[in-house]
């Protein structure tokens, strides 16, 4: 009985001690930079040191097909709400031009939703609501937007900001991403069979 209870007093004490210890800084803090940048380290007050985020663009080339590929994570700073740990991707394989939104391994509709897609609605910068359609992928984790060169285009004119809203198996969905540095990639995309 002594050993139960010094158990029970000793796992209130450590919890206590985990919400309590100052200096710790908590997971959420990279939340606390401004949309567009992200937190790559701390300082010695334990305040977020933010650098800007970039698309990752890649290229291959297999001497059969030149891939481009750009990504962009999701930065929900501004709004809130879940992101689903969402990646917006651009995309040319085989001169031919795709966007889609994947999620980190949420599965975002249920196999027997969604089966003929879904609308999505966009918005550049501050600009009006634009309405697309989208088709969900086979896993049930990503969304491929339709009408991908008039996407693109807008997303290569756009200064600051995209943002998606999308009705899933989960609720409405919303995301932001920045367009950062997105039109330079225009010729790597360009050098894979894909203009815009």
């Amino acid at each position: 009985m002594k050993l139960l209870l010094f158990s029970r007093t000793s796992i209130v004490l450590s919890l206590l001690l985990t919400f309590t210890i100052p200096g710790a800084v908590p997971s959420y803090a990279a939340g606390s930079c401004p949309f567009g940048t992200v937190a790559v380290d701390f300082d010695e007050d334990a305040e977020p040191i933010c650098e800007d985020m970039y698309w990752n663009v890649e290229k291959q080339d297999d001497g059969f097909d030149k891939i481009v590929a750009a990504t962009m994570e999701v930065d929900n700073s501004n709004i809130g709400g879940s992101d689903y740990g969402f990646s917006l991707i651009v995309r040319c394989t085989s001169k031919k031009l795709e966007v889609y939104a994947s999620s980190d391994g949420y599965e975002m509709f249920y196999k027997s939703a969604y089966t003929s897609g879904g609308g999505i609605k966009v918005k550049f910068d501050s600009g009006s609501v634009k309405n697309y359609r989208f088709v969900k992928s086979t896993d049930n984790e990503a969304l491929f937007i339709s009408s991908a060169k008039t996407f693109v285009t807008a997303l290569a004119k756009a200064r600051r900001t995209v943002s998606l809203k999308f009705s899933s198996s989960r609720g409405n969905v919303t995301l932001q991403f920045p367009v950062s540095d997105f039109a330079q990639s225009k010729k790597s995309f360009a050098s894979g069979g894909c203009k815009f």
